[in-house]
């Protein structure tokens, strides 16, 4: 997809609600398209394969040029395999199927790798695309002026270019006169306006008379290719594209220094990294790629921590749950214990083979958090990623109290309580900063466990955390239709915004949620990203 596009589009002055909240949908657009484009090739290819067995059978003796086969009765398949666009056509569906294969959500959540590099198949689906119609099937009369279709030249023994059933009777019938159209109950001819002196008369099928005004033609029928006109449609395309990638590829030379790798509970690090130039806005995100894993994969990660103007780097979570994710976690905490702090990368040789190269940042539904007066956060997980960036910037942000923001409700569910330690210190540093700029109401906090805590892990953490222990709920998830509704209640009138990002379930429960008290005239605005 054209990332940078669409992250200008997002983020352009003149950009409505409305154009942003149909640019939350692009990835779906962009299966949606995926989609119709095998249903289409996939009936393509079907009916070129009953073509070639048509060529097969109805193969036109008297006009060799129209025929797609060689000579009557060839085997279908050798019809197809024996010409450019019958080849082309089989390589394309092979792609097209193993990349559909692949895109599955099955195999993208067990096996992202192999998603990813079936999806650069994208190069050689365009490549055959380009070339399919080259040798064109279809073919066109090219010499009307000199040959009407349906008539013969005169001592030409030549038939209308049809194709012949095997019934067909090849013997001419000699016609006594041409046939004469009327129309049925008047008395005026359709041609010429003259007046009819007996009623229609029709001629026989394979007469050697010319249908049209009796013209006799000059020359027999000569037939070309249709002209190809399939890379004017993926031509314009392709070119955006290109210019994205090329624009995306520019912006990665400048130099990445990993700062430091910290280890959280739950298999989640916490890498800070420095890029020379690199400013990113709360709720983007970025695209990874680990050299010294692979030179090819890139995978997204939001910016939980955003560069300020005290500190120029900034942090990303990534939960280790998949093949790369995995190896990363390997490669940089390695066995020397809980957390693994690099020296800067330029004092030896092999402190260069530990570093990122980081594409971006681009926008994301999340990016239109500060543009609401009441927001409602929800996460799920490590989908909480989006809004600790936002939460870092009210931190740091001096001018806090003059923020054009009425409330904000961050609701947090984990399986797990002490993921909630990820960011537990920086939930605790903004209460204690709302309630020193007298604004403690600004923010109101629902942490959800939704599995069983043992008493003794509960009792450590409130321990720890006196701030958050009200705010705890353990052992049930949060009621949508009840907490929404009191949400709205509070804030009648009010342009609330619901942004959602979790597992593809939450996000299906909160926008169907959303889109059933919108029709109570609430002005709930939901935008949601799933992962």
């Amino acid at each position: 997809m054209c990332r940078v596009l669409v992250s200008l589009m997002r983020f352009s002055r003149i950009s409505r609600r409305s154009f942003r909240m149909l640019l939350d949908h692009c990835k779906g657009f962009h299966m949606l398209c995926g989609l119709t484009i095998v249903l289409a090739s996939v009936i393509h290819f079907i009916g070129h394969l009953f073509n070639a067995a048509n060529f097969s059978i109805h193969f036109n003796p008297y006009y060799v040029d129209v025929n797609g086969a060689s000579y009557k009765g060839q085997d279908p398949l050798y019809i197809v395999a024996g010409s450019v666009p019958g080849i082309t056509g089989l390589v394309l569906m092979l792609v097209l199927c193993t990349m559909a294969t692949t895109s599955l959500y099955v195999v993208r959540t067990n096996n992202y790798d192999l998603f990813w590099y079936t999806h650069r198949f994208y190069l050689v689906f365009y490549f055959f695309l380009m070339v399919h119609a080259v040798r064109g099937v279809l073919k066109e009369q090219i010499n009307l002026s000199r040959h009407s279709p349906g008539c013969d030249k005169e001592n030409l023994n030549l038939s209308i270019p049809w194709p012949e059933p095997e019934h067909w009777d090849t013997q001419e019938t000699v016609c006594e006169e041409p046939p004469v159209f009327g129309t049925v109950g008047c008395s005026v001819c359709i041609l010429h306006n003259t007046v009819c002196e007996e009623p229609p008369v029709f001629g026989t099928v394979g007469c050697s008379v010319c249908i049209l005004h009796n013209t006799v033609c000059e020359e027999p029928p000569v037939f070309g290719t249709v002209g190809c006109s399939s890379w004017m449609w993926v031509g314009l395309p392709l070119l955006v594209y290109l210019v994205d990638l090329t624009y995306r590829r520019c912006k990665q030379g400048h130099c990445t220094r990993i700062l430091n790798v910290t280890e959280h509970p739950g298999d989640v690090l916490e890498i800070r990294v420095w890029k020379k130039g690199f400013k990113a806005k709360p709720g983007q995100f970025i695209l990874v790629q680990c050299p010294a894993i692979s030179s090819f994969e890139w995978h997204p990660f939001t910016v939980s921590m955003c560069p300020t103007s005290q500190c120029e780097s900034f942090t990303i979570h990534i939960h280790a749950v998949g093949d790369w994710s995995g190896r990363l976690q390997q490669y940089l905490t390695g066995s020397e214990g809980w957390k693994y702090v690099l020296p800067p990368l330029a004092s030896s040789k092999e402190d260069l083979d530990k570093r990122l190269v980081i594409e971006g940042p681009y926008g994301s539904p999340s990016g239109d958090i500060l543009k609401y007066r009441v927001n409602v956060l929800i996460a799920g997980g490590i989908g909480v990623t989006p809004f600790t960036a936002f939460l870092h910037h009210l931190y740091s942000n001096e001018k806090l109290h003059l923020q054009n923001i009425e409330r904000i409700y961050f609701i947090w569910m984990c399986k797990d309580l002490r993921s909630f330690k990820w960011f537990t210190q920086l939930l605790c540093r903004l209460y204690q900063k709302l309630w020193s700029l007298n604004r403690p109401d600004l923010l109101c906090i629902r942490l959800h466990v939704t599995a069983p805590v043992p008493g003794s892990q509960l009792k450590m953490f409130v321990k720890q955390y006196p701030l958050l222990e009200k705010r705890l709920y353990i052992g049930r998830r949060p009621d949508w239709p009840l907490t929404l509704m009191e949400i709205c209640s509070s804030h009648k009138g009010t342009d609330i915004g619901v942004f959602c990002c979790g597992p593809k379930g939450l996000a299906t429960n909160v926008e169907e949620e959303c889109s059933r008290i919108w029709h109570k005239n609430a002005n709930l605005f939901c935008h949601h990203e799933s992962f």
